[in-house]
């Protein structure tokens, strides 16, 4: 992994293996995955004064997870049938 300095600028990059020339090409992937939720929201609000209380479902609420695989050659992975 790519190490960076406060700047955002690369300090120190992995040297890998040494692999035989023209044989292989070697891919990094990464995989992000997230998951969100229906009753996401902030805990502290400010409110007016005359504003009357709501109520507010327990829980988290469905959630939906996203997960992509994402390269620097070719960006996200994806089917072609979509």
């Amino acid at each position: 992994m790519a190490h960076y300095d406060n700047d955002g600028n690369v300090s120190s990059s992995p040297k890998g293996f040494k692999v035989d020339r023209g044989r292989f090409k070697l891919i990094l992937f990464t995989h992000n995955e997230s998951t969100f939720y229906a009753y996401n929201r902030r805990k502290t609000k400010w409110f007016h004064s005359s504003a009357k209380a709501t109520p507010v479902r327990k829980g988290k609420g469905e959630s939906i997870i996203v997960s992509d695989f994402l390269t620097a050659e070719w960006g996200r992975l994806k089917d072609d049938n979509e």
